[in-house]
């Protein structure tokens, strides 16, 4: 009897180890492509790969890899905590919210020297018989600097800029009341804002003010 007690055990045991479940392998790859020059970049190069939850709270590194002579790169990695994949490549910073525990592949994925920013300005009150001005202030690039003031504008005005890839933020009223800067002490008081990514060029990016 005993025997077949320790036979019966063995056996659920050995079943338990046979249907353990494998961990899941999800596979991150593909290949930076420079969209000015159209050449592989980040040749050679070292990143890291960090999880993180929501809001930040909690990172770990997930893993680096290496790319290629031609920018290629595949990376394996075990199922993590986390909401979302952080890429940091050393150069040009972090990308963030990348997808997490699932097979992720960007090809090309572009990393550009310059990208293209189309900004449409559209209004119902054209400007032509108006004493206001828009002003438009590109102040993470330039603190002091604006950019371009218009006291006539068609129902949609078109501009283009070439500026190198990353998050920007410019600032823009039609009058002193919605937009000011003092320059004596280098600081916007006031200012209505837009937000917007440059990815890089073929990419045209575009954003877009009503007022």
């Amino acid at each position: 009897m005993k025997n077949i007690i320790y036979i019966t055990i063995a056996i659920f045991f050995v079943a338990q180890v046979g249907c353990k479940k494998e961990v899941e392998e999800f596979t991150f790859k593909g290949q930076f492509i420079n969209g000015t020059t159209m050449q592989p970049t980040r040749v050679n190069e070292t990143m890291t790969l960090i999880a993180k939850d929501y809001n930040d709270k909690f990172s770990h590194e997930i893993g680096k890899f290496t790319t290629d002579a031609q920018g290629i790169f595949e990376f394996k990695y075990k199922r993590q905590k986390g909401s979302s994949i952080t890429l940091e490549d050393g150069y040009t910073g972090r990308v963030r919210n990348l997808p997490i525990n699932e097979n992720f592949e960007k090809n090309p994925w572009y990393f550009s020297d310059k990208g293209t920013l189309e900004l449409t300005l559209s209004t119902d009150n054209s400007l032509k018989n108006n004493t206001d001005t828009l002003y438009f202030y590109q102040y993470y690039i330039d603190g002091t600097r604006i950019l371009d003031t218009f006291t006539d504008i068609p129902e949609t005005y078109i501009l283009n800029f070439r500026l190198e890839p990353g998050p920007y933020a410019f600032g823009y009223g039609r009058n002193f009341n919605e937009f000011y800067f003092d320059k004596s002490i280098n600081k916007l008081i006031r200012t209505k804002h837009l937000q917007f990514e440059i990815t890089g060029d073929p990419i045209v990016d575009k954003a877009n003010i009503n007022y």
